[in-house]
Formats: C-alpha cells, sequence, structure tokens
C-alpha cells in the first residue's frame, strides 16, 4: 500500500513542479503589471501637475499683463529663468507657485518682473503690463528709451511731468565725434557750449561740413 502511495506522489510530481513553475510565473507577471500600473499612473500624475503648473503660471502671465514672445513657451521660460537664478516650482498638484530667486522666496509677481527687468529678451515688448528698465536707471536718457505708453505713465509717476518734458527725443550723444550738422542744430544748447569747449571752433566748422547721414 505504501508503495503504491510513494509511486502514485512521483507519477504527480511533475505536474506538481509544472504547476508550481506556472503560479510562480504568474506572479512575477502580476508584480509586473502591478509596477507597470503605477508606473502609468506616476506618469499621468506628473502630466497633470505639469499641465496645472504651466495653466497656473500662465494666469500669473495674465494678471501682470505680460506676453511672451512667439517663440517661448511657458517650458522654455522656466528653463531660462532657472539659468538666471528664478526658480517658479509647483506646490498642491501645480495649483499654487513658489517663487524664488538666488534660494529666496518671493512673490511670483514680483518674481516675474524681477526676471523680465533683467532678461528683456524674455517678454514681448508690447506687452501692456512691461516696463522695459527701471526708473531710476541713468540708462533712460531719451523719449525713444521709453518705447511703451505704460512706461511712459510709470515714469512720469517715478520722477514727474516735469522730468519727463526734459528728455530729448533721442539719445543725447557723448561726444561730437561723427555728428552731422543737422545733429548739430537739434544739440541743447549746454551741450553745444560743451562739445565746442571739447573741438573748438575749428571742429564745429567741421561739423558744420557734414552732411546729413
Amino acid at each position: 500500500m505504501a508503495d503504491e502511495v510513494t509511486n502514485h506522489n512521483q507519477e504527480n510530481k511533475p505536474e506538481q513542479e509544472l504547476e508550481l513553475a506556472r503560479l510562480k510565473a504568474q506572479e512575477a507577471a502580476d508584480r509586473r503589471r502591478a509596477l507597470e500600473l503605477e508606473e502609468e499612473h506616476a506618469r499621468e500624475a506628473a502630466a497633470s501637475q505639469k499641465a496645472m503648473f504651466n495653466a497656473t503660471l500662465e494666469a500669473e502671465l495674465l494678471r501682470g499683463q505680460y506676453a511672451l514672445p512667439a517663440n517661448l513657451d511657458i517650458d522654455k521660460l522656466t528653463r531660462i529663468a532657472e539659468v538666471h537664478g528664478f526658480e517658479f516650482k509647483p506646490e498642491k498638484n501645480g495649483r499654487v507657485i513658489r517663487a524664488l530667486r538666488n534660494g529666496k522666496e518671493l512673490d511670483t509677481q514680483q518674481a516675474l518682473k524681477e526676471l523680465f527687468a533683467a532678461h528683456s529678451e524674455l517678454i514681448d515688448k508690447r506687452s501692456s503690463g512691461w516696463k522695459t528698465v527701471a526708473f531710476s536707471d541713468e540708462r533712460i536718457r531719451s523719449k525713444k528709451d521709453l518705447p511703451n505708453p505704460n512706461d511712459v505713465v510709470a515714469y512720469i509717476e517715478e520722477r514727474g511731468l516735469a522730468a519727463f518734458e526734459k528728455l530729448p527725443l533721442r539719445p543725447l550723444p557723448d561726444s561730437p565725434k561723427d555728428l552731422t550738422a543737422d545733429e548739430w542744430r537739434r544739440l541743447p544748447l549746454a551741450l553745444k557750449v560743451k562739445f565746442t569747449d571739447e573741438i573748438g571752433t575749428r571742429g564745429v566748422e567741421e561739423v558744420m561740413k557734414r552732411k546729413s547721414r
């Protein structure tokens, strides 16, 4: 009887091993599928957060009345901004943006303002909220340096109407070198006196012989 049981078990052993191998293979396949699903869900969640982040940052741009150039999108903007020390990080699944400059946290609108003021190539100059330069900047030497109507308004608010009216239409030269006769005639009297002292009356005569460009 014992021999019969032993023989029966030995006959069934290959089938049992085969079944065990099948179960292990199924278990491994189930684990792989679970990992694939987990990775797929993680990718979908990341894509969803990224889309929400982009939409939130676009809303911040709109709130500040900024527009990006045609060749620049949100992804490129954030990458370039990071190179310049500005970071815009998503929080709460991208519904909130955390802005930092050189590791220091600041308001998102302030971060955008500072970014665009320092790197004007990142913004469409026709944006109604765009200010090209800080108005304390000595680069503003003429009305031509205030190309946007909002720049003019902001400059007058900060410096006053009298200061704006004193600005020449175009930048004044630092030197009389290569000035034409027409350009000389348009110079303010004080600058003519200054240049005359530099080049003398003979130099002024040479300037007045030059034709317009």
